[in-house]
């Protein structure tokens, strides 16, 4: 709720009331307290793959560890969506395309990006936006894709903001590797985003082009 002085007051929208109009806007985002939280927003209310025009807070470090390595979000893109990580970090973090079949891109998320693919145009909802997010990956192989990255395979026109990738990883795919992003894209901005991640492909390994 706005006030006439600018304030806000903040309603937190939870999984006991999904379906309301106000559920994942920019004052009332949906929080994700654990890795069952992760999966079922990201994967289990994703309409074929595509999570669209939401807002998404982290409020607790997430160790995949406690469901057995289940990334159930390899498989899935991000249209307009705003995740801001409250510098928590997410650790346990197995990637590989085995585990979600043959696929193009491989991450955390498959694909992040904001243009409406039907006018190639951003869309009225802006960028997606990444943030204040840690990231603590343990493996990553991606043999049979074409990109492979911590964050996405995948990324275009999207703001990253205060993202650390570290573990001992060292990402590899057929063609591109990264460990932010096998590739990143358009009009993305990228500020104060780190990885010590390694990467090996048999084409080439790569985390920004123009």
């Amino acid at each position: 709720q706005r006030f006439e002085d600018g304030s806000y007051f903040y309603y937190y929208a939870n999984g006991m009331n999904i379906g309301s109009k106000k559920d994942g806007k920019e004052i009332n985002p949906y929080l994700i307290c654990d890795a069952t939280d992760f999966n079922f927003y990201f994967a289990s209310q994703a309409t074929d793959s595509i999570v669209d025009s939401k807002y998404y807070r982290i409020v607790g470090d997430i160790d995949f560890k406690d469901i057995s390595y289940e990334i159930a979000t390899s498989g899935t893109s991000l249209h307009n969506v705003t995740i801001d990580g409250n510098g928590f970090t997410l650790s346990g973090i197995r990637l590989s395309d085995s585990e979600v079949g043959k696929q193009n891109s491989v991450g955390l998320f498959s694909k992040i990006y904001s243009k409406n693919t039907s006018t190639n145009n951003i869309s009225e909802d802006g960028y997606s936006t990444i943030l204040n997010l840690r990231l603590d990956i343990e493996e990553g192989t991606a043999l049979n894709a074409t990109y492979i990255g911590g964050l996405a395979g995948v990324i275009e026109d999207t703001n990253l903001i205060n993202i650390d990738i570290t573990g001992d990883a060292i990402f590899q795919s057929f063609n591109v590797a990264g460990g932010l992003a096998g590739i990143v894209t358009g009009d993305s901005r990228i500020l104060n985003v780190t990885s010590s991640i390694g990467a090996q492909a048999v084409y080439k390994s790569s985390s920004t082009i123009d």
